[in-house]
């Protein structure tokens, strides 16, 4: 089992990035926003309240007092029912952000470059772009206020306009992914790298730093054009 053989990587814990935090250049003309928390329904209470005890936990939070940004929470029901935490920055913080020119790939280009792979793989990164540490002054303008408290960010955020941009260039320069032009790899357009091989074969050179967890699923292989499913 690849979970065995790489537990650094495919195991349950948050993986963290090794390189220099995240710091966001913010425009010295926008003032600081700080909003009221949405209104919630009573029932996803404490799922959210589960949810921010997990993200305290990791480290992710802490909590804060008079931030000079703080921005409410929205929180979308996952596949499993539990809830993730997103910011809702459109109204604040993403007006000072000074945008990132990586360009996010085109799906269509993305489909091209599957070429004449007939097994592929989806490697999925635990909690995506909580695997980037941040800078102080970028937690606290990254501030979100919930029914609860107010809590610094010590991660980069969902929500974060500039979020695509900084993390696909970032998860390419990693140790065992910078290698991932030559090899029968198709470029992540978010947070997800898919693999395509003629054959299944798997070497520990290959697999992501170990700076990085994740999970691979959706295992699938072709035959002259036809899918199957294991």
């Amino acid at each position: 089992m690849l979970t065995k053989e790489f537990p650094e990587v495919l195991g349950e814990g948050l993986g963290k990035y090794t390189g220099n935090p995240i710091s966001f250049n913010l425009d010295s003309q926008v003032p600081p926003w700080h909003l009221k928390p949405h209104r919630m329904p009573f029932t996803l209470k404490p799922k959210v309240d589960t949810e921010i005890d997990k993200l305290l936990a990791q480290g992710i939070l802490e909590p804060i007092d008079n931030a000079r940004w703080e921005t409410p929470i929205v929180t979308p029901i996952k596949s499993d029912g539990s809830v993730c935490i997103c910011t809702d920055f459109k109204c604040t913080l993403n007006r000072a952000l000074q945008q990132c020119a990586y360009p996010v790939p085109m799906v269509q280009h993305l489909l091209h470059s599957l070429g004449q792979g007939t097994i592929f793989a989806k490697l999925h990164l635990t909690q995506a772009y909580q695997q980037l540490p941040v800078a102080e002054a970028t937690a606290e303008a990254q501030t979100i206020v919930t029914h609860k408290s107010a809590f610094k960010c010590h991660r980069l955020q969902f929500g974060v306009s500039l979020a695509p941009g900084l993390f696909r260039p970032l998860f390419r320069q990693r140790p065992g992914i910078s290698k991932v032009p030559s090899r029968p790899t198709v470029p992540p357009p978010y947070h997800t790298l898919l693999v395509k091989r003629r054959r299944l074969e798997v070497k520990d050179n290959q697999m992501p730093d170990r700076g990085a967890s994740g999970r691979i699923s959706g295992i699938f292989s072709r035959r002259k054009g036809n899918p199957s499913y294991p």
